[in-house]
């Protein structure tokens, strides 16, 4: 059986006499070696090697920031929290305790394009309304935990606009800027070809991305996915790519590709037990030697 990498390659190569001024797209960098690995055995000669992009250093390069390492974001996150809290400030130890969430929360507001000032305004008048009381005024611990959910819009503002200067951003920031930098980056690009390979749930900065340069260029997007499951509405595998199926404009005129068949076909299973974890690694160690050798 053919694996799906090469089942994609043999159907561009029906199209494209070369592969080299492709550009790929996939979801992580790892799946660029198996990609370079199937090329290698598609095209049975030396060639050029297209250019292979993750979508982390895709969106890199559209948005043209760079990825801030972690360290550099949690201290010039409390850099900002001390500039916007002069008068209450909590120590680095106290602070790193929720900084990491917080963090994260600002990466899946931006990848999700989620106006986040809004958002942490709309939590803060939550909570100001949960802490209500006709009877009394707030207490010390109150106050500063309503001051607290005020003062996320403005840590979100601020420490953003901090990074951009610096010409940095945390993941969801860069995946923020690339979307909105989309079209002006495809305007300075000659005639690409880009090929999406391997993706499902997409984030709303990525769907957007995506659907921007198919919209724009000659360009493809295969899903590895089995059409026993895309043609099963109530199937959880095929969910999220079913749901861009019946949105996206671009499949109002281009037939879906790289669905396979293969899962309905007959099948010999086999049930063999062995007990604890190292034996089943080991057992499995060997399984993939010898597929290796056929």
């Amino acid at each position: 059986m053919r694996r799906f990498l090469e089942e994609v390659l043999e159907d561009l190569h029906k199209i494209h006499d070369s592969f080299e001024d492709l550009i790929f797209i996939l979801p992580n960098k790892r799946a660029g070696t198996f990609l370079l690995n199937a090329l290698a055995g598609i095209t049975g000669k030396t060639t050029f090697a297209p250019k292979i992009y993750s979508i982390e250093s895709f969106v890199q390069e559209v948005s043209g920031l760079d990825y801030a390492p972690p360290t550099t974001q949690l201290f010039e996150l409390y850099n900002t929290y001390r500039k916007l809290n002069s008068s209450h400030t909590e120590s680095f130890v106290d602070f790193s305790h929720w900084a990491a969430p917080l963090l994260q929360d600002f990466n899946e507001l931006d990848r999700y394009l989620v106006d986040a000032i809004e958002m942490f305004d709309h939590l803060a008048a939550i909570h100001e309304i949960n802490q209500w009381d006709l009877q009394a005024e707030p207490t010390t611990m109150i106050s500063n935990y309503l001051r607290f959910w005020k003062d996320l819009g403005p840590l979100y503002d601020s420490y953003s606009s901090l990074l951009l200067q610096q010409g940095l951003g945390y993941p969801g920031l860069v995946f923020r800027k690339a979307a909105e930098a989309i079209d002006a980056y495809l305007d300075g690009q000659t005639d690409p070809t880009y090929v999406f390979v391997g993706f499902n749930a997409l984030t709303k900065a990525e769907s957007l991305v995506i659907q921007r340069i198919l919209n724009r260029t000659k360009s493809e997007i295969y899903w590895d996915l089995d059409s026993v499951f895309v043609e099963d509405n109530e199937h959880d595998a095929s969910y999220f790519i079913r749901g861009y199926l019946n949105k996206w404009s671009y499949f109002s005129k281009n037939t879906p590709k790289g669905f396979t068949t293969h899962y309905a076909n007959s099948k010999t299973i086999k049930a063999i037990g062995i007990p604890r974890e190292v034996s089943q690694a080991q057992y499995v160690a060997d399984l993939l030697t010898e597929l290796n050798k056929t």
